[in-house]
């Protein structure tokens, strides 16, 4: 028997920063991914709704995505998922 443990993969965002402010109409947000493997999927939601996908490409890989802002109050969470569906 073989037994197999995947850790939960993690994401850093590495731009924007943290709690930052922006006069832009759109923010690219990017980062980089831990304990991921080929075809696991970033999501990136403003104001909680889904606003775009990324899917790694190589373990461990980096990501990127644009978000179009519409207010001042937007906010931007991204989390990833592997092929468990575990985030």
């Amino acid at each position: 028997m073989i037994v197999s443990y995947y850790k939960i993969p993690e994401i850093e965002i590495k731009l924007p920063s943290s709690n930052s402010c922006t006069t832009l109409q759109s923010v690219t947000v990017s980062g980089t991914s831990l304990y991921s493997s080929v075809n696991d999927t970033v999501i990136i939601y403003k104001n909680g709704v889904v606003h775009s996908n990324y899917i790694i490409t190589e373990n461990n890989g980096s990501w990127s995505g644009t978000v179009s802002l519409s207010s001042s109050n937007d906010t931007i969470l991204v989390k990833i998922t592997d092929k468990f569906s575990q985030s």
